[in-house]
């Protein structure tokens, strides 16, 4: 008998497999970034269609198996992609490279609440702010900082502190492409 896992997610993409079976990235606070493969979600009467869905934040039933993990059930929180209002498609294509980023250059099955924690700010902040190329700026600083892909110097010679509330940080139009340079360099160095 397997032993069944509660932790709460997020759906960073989805694959279509074989049969009305799906497979999703997700990073989850208990486990970090894995692949789990559920049975049947892509039928109109699944019961893993409502929350099983890109962009969802939910809490997720999980078991593992030999090789990969097993969806069995979940309950949605919300689903990003509803709860966005204005800028609606600028938002996700952030929400999108800023998941791109997380599947790259994180190790998987390796739990991180600070990552997990970043996540849910970002949700946040792109639910109540619409200045979403800042925001996608500095929550890419903050993932980076966090791994060591970036350097604090880079910060401290700009006299800028990134761990502060958003809209304390100011950034003009130079710094923000100065910051963008600088981000570009330092992933040229990470080996995907």
């Amino acid at each position: 008998m397997y032993e069944i896992y509660e932790t709460e997610a997020f759906i960073l993409k989805s694959q279509n497999l074989a049969e009305n079976n799906k497979r999703s990235l997700i990073f989850s606070k208990d486990f970090g970034l894995i692949w789990v493969e559920s049975a049947g979600s892509r039928k109109e009467v699944s019961k893993f269609r409502p929350f099983l869905q890109d962009f969802s934040h939910l809490k997720i039933f999980l078991v593992r198996g030999k090789n990969k993990f097993r969806v069995t059930g979940g309950d949605l929180i919300s689903n990003v992609f509803f709860d966005l209002d204005k800028n609606k498609k600028e938002k996700i294509v952030v929400l999108k490279n800023f998941f791109n980023l997380v599947e790259k250059v994180l190790i998987k099955e390796h739990k991180d609440n600070y990552i997990f924690n970043l996540i849910l700010a970002l949700v946040d902040e792109l639910k109540k702010n619409d200045n979403f190329k800042k925001i996608e700026l500095i929550f890419i600083v903050r993932l980076l900082l966090h791994l060591g892909y970036f350097s604090e110097d880079f910060l401290k010679e700009r006299k800028k502190d990134f761990s502060q509330k958003i809209e304390n940080i100011e950034l003009d139009e130079n710094e923000i492409k100065r910051f963008v340079r600088e981000i570009n360099q330092q992933l040229k160095k990470i080996a995907f």
